[in-house]
């Protein structure tokens, strides 16, 4: 049991610095990262099976866990204007749904400083000159 409690207090160490990483949003890139690892504390090394520690060690994590995606939560929904509460697969999908609107709006910006810095038709767009043409 002693090896479950140091590895429990190491964790309850990391999730405590997740909160602290996670729990100050202010813009999007943030918000789907902490809306990611909403899920990803809600599964990590949760006490069970054969793994348990002393129940003091298993409450102290159990309570950093709670405590860390409260403050995450809250960071999020301030952020978002969504609420999913305490839902970690509704905040997964949220997070999806961002991260992909994030690439479609990257790739279009992309596409339109193309297009309007190069003229359709232009020598960017077409055959190269044969060398030895005085290019």
């Amino acid at each position: 049991m002693w090896i479950a409690d140091t590895h429990q207090q190491m964790v309850t160490k990391e999730i405590a610095q997740w909160e602290r990483e996670y729990g100050v949003v202010t813009n999007l890139n943030q918000a789907v990262a902490a809306a990611e690892m909403l899920d990803y504390i809600a599964c990590y090394y949760v006490p069970g099976g054969g793994y348990r520690g002393s129940p003091a060690v298993e409450a102290e994590l159990q309570a950093q866990r709670a405590s860390s995606m409260e403050a995450i939560l809250r960071a999020v929904e301030r952020f978002s204007t969504s609420n999913f509460g305490t839902n970690a697969a509704q905040w997964k999908q949220w997070a999806a749904a961002e991260r992909e609107r994030m690439k479609q709006a990257e790739n279009s910006e992309l596409d339109g400083a193309a297009s309007q810095s190069h003229p359709v038709g232009s020598l960017v767009n077409g055959k190269s000159l044969p060398a030895g043409s005085g290019r």
